[in-house]
């Protein structure tokens, strides 16, 4: 009876496991910018579907929150100092936690979405602070400073990395001195290891973590690659150069069944590789500059990529097996899917909802949400029936059912 009180004692620290219909961690459950939730609105009426809350304060920033388990966290900068917020799904403040100083340069605020795991919520500033914090009580469990520990190199716009949980392992891409890639005990941010060898600086985008025949592979973006590393013990098993003229490569890459979509943001080109069935190479398959995309994210639906081609200011859909172009229609910013549908957060703050159709995507209902000025980078996230949009230090929720 003791162990079974032990045992309840322990499962009730670490929290129940996420639930359906949450977003707990960059790019949602799957990480692919996919929502699992259902029965959602086909259209919104004008001026959008309704508004449940609106909650200002949390702190500037272009980070996404992270809704799991019946609360959301989000990051933002108060201060010049990193702040981690929970609210419950009525938008009330449950507990704020600071957790070291912010990026106050080019675009100041925060960048990194959250990853809640197993009662614990993992974070990385901009200026490359690794923090766990207990999700129960905001207590902070440990941190890492990558820059002073593995030379996590600056770079223009911050550090914008969202940390990936697989297993036991927090992998980050920090760009350090052998270290481009590390991999911490996610119970107590011990090093499990790193990418000797691999000094290059980080592209603002995180990693993904895929199953190629008997390979676990962390694939990550850096400056001028795309590296493949063994999850286990981070060895570098392949990389492919990226021959775009600059080193912003804001999107998570996309993987289904042995292919890998890239893309970059200068608008040169997007790269589909095909990825050996022993997941220890990878070679072209076809490159093409209709699905160039920079920091909006592409996901993946009915064997189509869409995404935004930010240069040619257009919303776009290219078949994956082949690259050919499906469609386009105008318009730029983040992108997601959720039931069928694809719902977009542009630059100026309008929020789309389209339907993917035979020749593209195909707007259906538009508003325009009325929060401060100035540019909106953050991503939709659709969780529980909710839509829930950041704007600087405001987060809003929107009945999507």
């Amino acid at each position: 009876m003791r162990l079974l009180a032990a045992a309840a004692c322990l499962l009730a620290l670490a929290g129940p496991p996420a639930r359906a219909g949450d977003w707990p961690q960059w790019g949602g459950p799957g990480r692919d910018h996919r929502s699992t939730d259902t029965g959602l609105l086909r259209s919104w009426p004008e001026g959008g579907p309704p508004r449940a809350w609106l909650v200002e304060g949390l702190g500037a920033g272009h980070s996404s929150p992270a809704v799991a388990n019946g609360a959301l966290y989000v990051t933002g900068m108060v201060e010049k100092q990193g702040v981690l917020t929970k609210l419950d799904l009525d938008g009330k403040t449950v507990w704020r936690t600071p957790y070291g100083p912010e990026f106050t340069g080019n675009r100041p605020g925060a960048r990194s979405s959250p990853a809640v795991h197993d009662g614990r919520v993992y974070l990385v500033s901009g200026l490359g602070r690794i923090v766990c914090v207990e999700a129960r009580s905001g207590r902070l469990l440990w941190s890492v400073d990558a820059a002073a520990e593995y030379g996590a190199q600056p770079i223009d716009w911050g550090i914008c990395e969202s940390p990936l949980v697989d297993g036991d392992r927090l992998v980050c891409v920090i760009g350090g001195r052998d270290a481009s890639v590390i991999a911490l005990d996610r119970r107590t941010g011990a090093l499990l290891w790193r990418t000797t060898g691999l000094s290059e600086k980080s592209a603002y985008s995180s990693a993904i973590v895929v199953q190629r025949g008997p390979a676990r592979l962390v694939v990550a973006r850096l400056a001028t690659r795309t590296v493949a590393l063994d999850a286990r013990s981070g060895e570098l098993l392949w990389s492919h150069p990226d021959e775009s003229k600059n080193d912003v490569h804001g999107c998570l890459p996309v993987y289904h069944d042995g292919l890998l979509f890239t893309t970059n943001w200068d608008g040169t080109k997007g790269t589909l590789l095909e990825i050996a069935e022993d997941g220890r190479s990878a070679k072209v398959r076809w490159n093409a500059p209709d699905l160039a995309c920079g920091y909006g994210g592409v996901v993946l639906a009915g064997g189509r990529l869409y995404g935004a081609v930010d240069v040619r200011g257009r919303w776009t859909c290219v078949e994956m097996a082949t690259g050919k172009l499906v469609g386009a229609t105008p318009g730029k910013g983040a992108i997601a899917w959720a039931d069928g549908m694809l719902y977009t957060f542009d630059e100026r703050g309008v929020i789309g909802l389209m339907r993917p159709g035979p020749a593209g995507p195909e707007p259906v209902s538009s508003f325009k949400i009325a929060l401060g000025r100035g540019e909106f980078f953050s991503h939709p996230v659709i969780a529980g029936g909710r839509l829930y949009v950041r704007y600087a230090d405001t987060l809003a929720a929107y009945r999507l059912r």
